[in-house]
């Protein structure tokens, strides 16, 4: 079993903030943080020093209160540090992009898309669903961008995996269509953007989403979609 079929490397984190910025309006700046609270450093504290996982998941709970551009360093800091597939490293990976999609900027956006869709936690994959939705042009911008080859859609890659990835569990379904829904403007008959995201999918139902999406990534890039690898032993 997985735990992280992605992660992001330096190199294309770099690249697609920078062509996210090129492609879009620029937001407000985010106003940096006068002072660092005492309650702040305390939890930043005991997620460092603390080697028990829940506490360090209730330490990263707790920073929700106080983000700002102090917390939000010490968490992609810290987030560099951890490594998916070890399951206690996963469920803290899963923990920071939970409290990145509460309230998401255009700086944890693309660990969202590339790794929060991907986690293996479905509340975390459902999280990043809900914060890509709220900055939906950035988020059309930023999936629209990527490394391919010459005369290749660099958005081709990021559509099978987005794809392969719905059809991997139904509870998958409804978050993961959802992304695809507002990132293509393609809706499939019957959809319901607005549906709850931990609904209950049917069989008949994942298997028209499957034919939906698969008919869409043929006619968009003049190629069958291809059966997805076999994970990595």
């Amino acid at each position: 079993m997985h735990l992280m079929i992605r992660r992001i490397s330096a190199v294309v984190l770099t690249m697609v903030c920078l062509a996210l910025t090129a492609a879009t309006p620029s937001s407000p700046p985010q106003k940096a943080d006068a002072r660092l609270s005492p309650k702040a450093e305390l939890l930043m504290r005991t997620y460092r020093t603390n080697a028990n996982i829940e506490a360090k998941l209730e330490a990263l709970r707790g920073l929700e209160k106080y983000r700002g551009a102090a917390v939000d360093e010490f968490l992609l800091l810290e987030y560099g540090k951890l490594d998916g597939a070890k399951q206690p490293d996963a469920r803290l990976l899963g923990g920071m992009l939970r409290l990145w999609a509460m309230h998401p900027d255009r700086t944890v956006l693309p660990y969202l898309v590339y790794e929060g869709l991907f986690h293996e936690d479905a509340e975390v994959v459902r999280a990043s669903a809900v914060g890509i939705a709220q900055l939906s042009e950035d988020a059309k911008a930023l999936m629209s961008t990527g490394t391919a080859a010459r005369g290749s859609d660099p958005a081709e890659e990021l559509a099978a995996d987005l794809i392969h990835r719905l059809g991997e569990r139904a509870e998958l379904l409804p978050p993961i269509e959802k992304v695809l829904a507002l990132w293509t403007g393609k809706m499939r008959p019957g959809y319901k953007p607005n549906a709850d995201l931990k609904r209950k999918v049917g069989e008949q139902e994942r298997d028209l989403a499957l034919e939906f999406w698969k008919t869409w990534f043929e006619q968009r890039f003049n190629r069958k979609l291809k059966p997805p690898d076999a994970p990595a032993k």
